[in-house]
């Protein structure tokens, strides 16, 4: 794993600012195919998604074997600060998730969270 990888992982968000401020490449995935951004927002952890989006990470990143994204990540987790900032910062609900999309995922957890779908609305008609 990747040392901005295991950061994420960890939590640890001075390592993650350092490993950036050294020029630590944001968008690197493990051998599963996971970037720090994906872990951070599965972790639930939005100081470092930020910081991870800030210095330029793929917000629609996803691992090639699979269908998961940042965003379907921080769903999967029922992290719900992760779920609002990623749909704020521009995250693609409309991606496949196996047969369905993003959006199925993140509404199956907050199926009554007015602003999560008024996000998950929005990002629709910013598509179009």
């Amino acid at each position: 794993m990747h040392a901005l990888n295991r950061a994420a992982k960890r939590e640890d968000i001075q390592t993650v600012r350092d490993l950036l401020a050294s020029g630590a490449d944001v968008n690197e995935a493990d051998p599963n195919g996971e970037t720090p951004v994906m872990i951070a927002a599965y972790r639930g952890n939005t100081a470092i998604v930020r910081l991870l989006l800030d210095a330029g990470a793929d917000i629609n990143a996803g691992a090639p074997t699979a269908h998961w994204s940042p965003l379907a990540r921080a769903a999967d987790a029922q992290s719900r600060g992760a779920v609002v900032l990623l749909l704020k910062r521009g995250a693609n609900a409309g991606a496949p998730f196996y047969e369905h999309t993003v959006a199925d995922l993140v509404r199956e957890h907050w199926p009554n969270d007015d602003e999560i779908n008024n996000l998950i609305d929005s990002s629709k008609h910013d598509a179009s």
